[in-house]
């Protein structure tokens, strides 16, 4: 039997090492850029604010990669599921509980609103103040799982400059 998860993957270029640390830069894209009604759906409207977006994230350097390099990220689509939940769940959860309480224990519009909007920011507040114990967990964090190419390992400074990230044609 596999025990494998399904993982998500994404190519990065290694800008900086700091210890057994590589910092990793990411282009945000998603995967409905060719889509037609890209213009009209959510996803599309998103890619269109996100598009050209480097991210830069700490990383283990667990296969020895260099400045310069193109490795291959990956985490597990579970936990992106997981944390996508969270983030969004909590606060919509805090939102409507508030519009209820006020609704039921007030009867008033204005009340409800209020409450609602308390309920939404101390949702708001629980996954923040969560945030560092989410992080800890080894499961929400990317791993570096292969080393793809040293495209610009002829360059001699200890940094990378973000905007030579690679792209795909």
């Amino acid at each position: 039997m596999n025990t494998e998860q399904p993982m998500l993957y994404e190519t990065g270029l290694v800008t900086k090492l700091e210890g057994d640390i590589a910092w990793v830069n990411t282009k945000a894209k998603l995967a409905c850029s060719s889509c037609k009604i890209a213009s009209s759906c959510g996803s599309g409207i998103l890619e269109n604010y996100l598009s050209g977006k480097i991210f830069v994230s700490p990383i283990e350097n667990r296969l020895n990669a260099s400045i310069g390099d193109e490795v291959i990220i990956a985490v597990a689509k579970s936990s992106v599921t997981k944390a996508s939940l969270l983030v969004y769940f909590v606060p919509l959860l805090g939102l409507v509980c508030g519009a209820i309480g006020g609704t039921l224990g007030f009867n008033s519009e204005p009340v409800t609103i209020a409450l609602a909007m308390l309920g939404l920011l101390i949702g708001i507040m629980v996954i923040r103040f969560n945030q560092s114990t989410l992080q800890q967990n080894s499961a929400f964090i990317p791993k570096m799982v292969k080393k793809k190419s040293s495209p610009l390992s002829t360059r001699p400074p200890n940094e990378i400059s973000v905007l030579s990230l690679p792209t795909k044609n």
